[in-house]
């Protein structure tokens, strides 16, 4: 993106949706609020993902929706969140985001019923080592610990689903 043209691209991109910023800056990020603060973060590990979209149609104002309905004490903060920890592998990491989860994913879950059953059967997979759902869905995702187990988890939902978009990816930069 050439900062050259006199376009505020990162106003623009958190005007068009809250996935849009952490898009722009392409790279991991620590996001907050909803969507519209992102700070670029170094030195995580690289994760072997699954990534699963039910494709179903998600209604009008989803992301509205899911955020009306997060529980009282659960409002959207714009607060920057406490500095990450250091971590030493992906087992670290993933045990870390066990801890803090998805303040959205039961809100979602509620809107968008696919996502619910995305992330059952990805956590049906042995060797998922974690799963959740990304922001306010619809995409959900599952952690493995090597990508040859990745591969074949995805292998395996595409056939039990054929109508989903599947695919296996490293997360990380």
């Amino acid at each position: 993106i050439n900062p050259a043209n006199g376009v505020d691209w990162e106003r623009l991109a958190a005007s068009l949706g809250a996935d849009v910023s952490v898009c722009l800056a392409d790279q991991s990020s620590l996001i907050w609020g909803v969507g519209e603060h992102v700070e670029p973060i170094e030195g995580l590990p690289r994760l072997d993902a699954v990534l699963v979209c039910p494709q179903s149609a998600a209604p009008f104002g989803k992301t509205k929706s899911v955020f009306a309905r997060l529980a009282v004490g659960e409002a959207v903060t714009s607060s920057r969140p406490e500095p990450l920890p250091a971590f030493d592998g992906a087992r670290a990491l993933i045990d870390y985001m066990r801890g803090v989860g998805n303040d959205l994913r039961t809100p979602a879950h509620a809107v968008l019923p696919d996502s619910a059953e995305a992330e059952a059967a990805l956590s049906a997979e042995a060797e998922c080592l974690y799963v959740s759902l990304s922001g306010a869905g619809p995409t959900s995702f599952g952690l493995f610990p090597d990508a040859g187990s990745a591969a074949a988890a995805a292998d395996r939902l595409r056939q039990r689903h054929p109508r989903w978009w599947v695919v296996a990816t490293t997360l990380g930069d």
